[in-house]
């Protein structure tokens, strides 16, 4: 019996120079840049509200770095629970820093 093998692709297709990819138009790094500066005024803040200990030791995660948000993870699922956390835990703080409304009757 034989074994039949597919063809081997033409040479020329395997000595092909790899295509070189200009790189990201100006506009393009300039938002990808603003994604960071903005990471990074979010953790500023964060910051301020004590995060690191109130937050991170609870959920028992790493403080966020620059990028946490700004690129996509390898487990996106994994990365879209600790942003509900955060949130969630934001909006604790902000109701726990907020008066409660008067009764006006």
């Amino acid at each position: 019996t034989r074994i039949l093998r597919p063809p081997a692709p033409p040479l020329s297709a395997t000595l092909r120079r790899p295509t070189i990819h200009p790189s990201p138009a100006p506009a393009l790094r300039k938002r990808q840049s603003a994604v960071f500066l903005t990471m990074e005024n979010v953790l500023e803040k964060l910051k301020v509200l004590d995060y690191e200990t109130t937050f991170c030791v609870k959920h028992h995660i790493t403080p966020l770095a620059r990028t946490s948000f700004a690129l996509p993870a390898k487990n996106p699922s994994v990365q879209f629970k600790n942003f509900l956390d955060l949130v969630s835990w934001l909006c604790g703080e902000v109701s726990y820093f907020r008066p409660r409304p008067r009764r006006v009757c």
